[in-house]
């Protein structure tokens, strides 16, 4: 009897070893997957998910405050025909700045409170403010030496004003009441300028330059040609932009395809567009890509052939391909629009306006000023790809191959079983 005891025993110590070593291994898996996934969600919540720069106009407030004229900002040129030309400032935030007048029949006020009215949209007048009255580009002589402080500001002044008169805008005729002021003989007076001095002291020169001004002061690492980036080429380029001769945008988004064409996976499953470019112009600052309304399952592919999983914040220049399950293709939603979000860095310029509220019947307007400054701005635009295929339907039936495969499976399976059938007797009867 004990002999039995003992060999019942040394069966059973197996099978509890064998449990045992069961149960370790489980538990074991039970930590390193609970491990797992407390790392997987610690990495996860650790990563800082970078979205393109919010929409900033910040430099730009409500109201600024004009700053009265007076002799050591007003400018004249060599010229008799040339205008004394004043240099209007305004507290703008704290800080005395230059601002611009923009209709020079019109007398600003001054120690007055003006209102931001509204942005400029004049692709000509937006071009030359962000060249010439931003402090992105430095405006040199003929020697490269940068020009002073009062020299810049009668050339930005004074361009402008050419500028505004020669394509017509309002309140730029050349006339103030009944007295000609920046007129036709002026102007010309002001492109042939070489010499400039302010009027509170009119016997020294505050600026020369051999050749004329508006000829040989130029901006300074402006990337563009040596014509262009004087000053007379400036406003000349501004009336091409204006008139829609010569493109220009500086907050400017580009939504290239290679093609319409689309193609099919290897394995049927999916449609696949040609590939997509996005460029963005100078201060791009990233893009985002909307998955709103798209088709379900539909993935953004790199060149590199992975997903692209993060479309918050992609690059200029990115390209991609967009894959799109056959499936999810309907009649509705086989033109896919892919929804790009740009945000630039860059200079916008805004009207500030005054209007006389001191008889309120009679309501008098004053000089619209220009002020320019850094905003971060979002564009939105689009590019529609037609996934023009025909709808796929569901097909329910059986094809010939998979009755053959079914057919075949049911026979294995009968087969096993009647072998089984026959062994499983002898092995009881042995």
């Amino acid at each position: 009897m004990e002999k039995i005891y003992m060999e019942e025993n040394r069966n059973q110590a197996p099978k509890k070893r064998r449990s045992l070593l069961s149960s370790t291994s489980i538990m074991m898996s039970f930590v390193l997957a609970f491990v797992a996934i407390v790392s997987i969600a610690a990495f996860g919540f650790s990563q800082v998910s970078y979205a393109i720069p919010e929409e900033s106009e910040s430099p730009f407030p409500t109201n600024i405050t004009t700053i009265a004229e007076d002799a050591d900002h007003t400018v004249k040129g060599l010229s008799s025909a040339s205008p004394l030309i004043a240099l209007h400032r305004a507290n703008i935030g704290g800080t005395t700045k230059y601002v611009y007048c923009i209709e020079s029949d019109v007398d600003i006020e001054s120690g007055a409170s003006y209102e931001k009215t509204g942005k400029i949209t004049d692709k000509g007048l937006l071009f030359l403010l962000n060249y010439l009255a931003s402090d992105n580009y430095q405006i040199v002589d003929g020697s490269n030496t940068e020009v002073n402080e009062l020299t810049r500001g009668w050339i930005v002044q004074s361009a402008l004003w050419v500028y505004l008169h020669e394509t017509g805008y309002p309140h730029n005729t050349g006339v103030v009441g009944d007295t000609p002021y920046f007129n036709d003989a002026a102007i010309a007076a002001v492109k042939a300028d070489t010499t400039l001095y302010v009027q509170s002291d009119g016997s020294d020169p505050i600026f020369a330059a051999s050749g004329g001004i508006y000829a040989t002061c130029s901006l300074k690492n402006s990337g563009l040609s040596a014509q262009d980036s004087t000053i007379i080429g400036l406003i000349e380029k501004a009336k091409r932009i204006k008139a829609g001769t010569e493109a220009w945008n500086n907050f400017d988004l580009t939504i290239s395809k290679a093609s319409d064409k689309i193609t099919m996976t290897e394995d049927g499953d999916f449609l696949v567009s040609d590939v997509v470019t996005v460029n963005g112009s100078e201060g791009f600052e990233g893009f985002k890509v909307s998955d709103t309304g798209l088709p379900t399952g539909t993935k953004f592919i790199g060149t590199d052939g992975n997903e692209i999983t993060n479309l918050d914040n992609l690059a200029n220049g990115t390209q991609f391909t967009v894959k799109i399950p056959k499936a999810n293709i309907t009649d509705a939603n086989k033109n896919v629009t892919i929804s790009i979000t740009a945000a630039f860095t860059g200079k916008a310029a805004y009207y500030y306006g005054f209007t006389n509220t001191s008889n309120p019947n009679a309501p008098v307007e004053r000089q619209k000023v220009a002020f320019v400054g850094t905003v971060t701005q979002h564009v939105n635009k689009g590019v529609v790809i037609p996934f023009d295929v025909d709808v796929p339907t569901e097909d329910t039936g059986i094809t010939a191959a998979q009755s053959v495969y079914f057919i075949g499976l049911i026979i294995l399976l009968a087969g096993v079983g009647i072998i089984y059938a026959n062994i499983k007797p002898r092995e009881v009867k042995e």
